[in-house]
């Protein structure tokens, strides 16, 4: 699947990326978010709507905090970059928050707060998103769905992923 990313211009390694979130989301059941997009996110890298060539930066870091500069990649790449720079944070400070700025969609929030569990750490992810919610009595969408991840490690029978939507959106 990364090869038909690649040759949409993206770097072979934000094309393995990718893959691997839109994998995840479809062997987790989420298959909105699955397989289904790679279209969408190789028409992005066609038509020039993300930086095939960009890599994202940490802008800012301050203690446990950070600011990534997505620089307008593949939301993957950003995504995976950020939870990494925040869980090399937290083994730092105990704590690791940082925020990311010019991304794209990434994907299900879930894949990276799992991330942490394989540094036996709680994960958080979350992100805004266009609205596609209309709220009580209006008439047009003005609230995004606003997905929310949460993982915590465990012993292997009892590791907790929860990844949702704040709003529904039918």
């Amino acid at each position: 699947m990364f090869v038909h990313q690649e040759s949409s211009g993206a770097k072979a390694e934000h094309a393995r990326i990718a893959s691997r979130v839109l994998v995840e989301a479809d062997l987790r059941g989420v298959y909105s978010h699955g397989v289904n997009r790679l279209k969408m996110y190789s028409d992005e890298c066609l038509n020039g709507l993300v930086d095939v060539h960009g890599t994202p930066t940490l802008e800012r870091s301050e203690g446990a905090t950070g600011v990534v500069d997505g620089k307008n990649v593949l939301g993957a790449v950003c995504g995976e970059f950020a939870m990494e720079v925040a869980i090399k944070k937290a083994k730092e400070f105990g704590v690791g928050w940082v925020i990311a700025r010019n991304s794209n969609h990434y994907g299900i929030a879930g894949y990276y707060a799992m991330q942490a569990l394989d540094h036996n750490m709680i994960g958080l992810s979350w992100t805004n998103t266009s609205p596609v919610v209309v709220p009580t009595r209006a008439r047009h969408a003005a609230l995004g769905t606003n997905p929310i991840a949460v993982a915590a490690p465990a012993n292997m029978q009892m590791q907790r992923a929860n990844n949702e939507s704040t709003s529904p959106t039918h």
